[in-house]
């Protein structure tokens, strides 16, 4: 029986119930792979199956209709910073004479022109 919403759950049932999603998770993923795989086979009773899931991940997939538009190419970085955190410090002074990041076979410096 599931414990009611708020219930103390005792940890081994806990870890049982993590056990049970993971293997959900887990085979539905090779279910969703299994289907892929038969209609590649050329199983034709596998081609609706595998067309509704390529259907239903683009749809998934696809920016929603208020997304901006300049943000498709890579996800956002969500920052988390609690009230009492130091603020960030200052990027650290380039140092002045570095040694040259390329050197030639006859040890010669590559330098940028500036």
């Amino acid at each position: 029986m599931a414990p009611a919403v708020g219930e103390n759950v005792r940890k081994i049932d806990w870890r049982k119930r993590a056990k049970v999603r993971h293997a959900a998770l887990h085979n539905a993923a090779r279910m969703i792979q299994n289907i892929l795989l038969d209609g590649a086979m050329g199983r034709s009773d596998a081609y609706g199956p595998g067309m509704r899931v390529l259907e239903f991940t683009a749809n998934v997939m696809a920016p929603a209709k208020d997304e901006q538009k300049g943000y498709g190419s890579s996800p956002l970085m969500s920052r988390i910073v609690s009230d009492d955190a130091d603020p960030p410090a200052p990027p650290p002074a380039e140092p002045t004479g570095r040694e040259p990041a390329v050197i030639d076979k006859d040890g010669v410096p590559y330098v940028e022109a500036d």
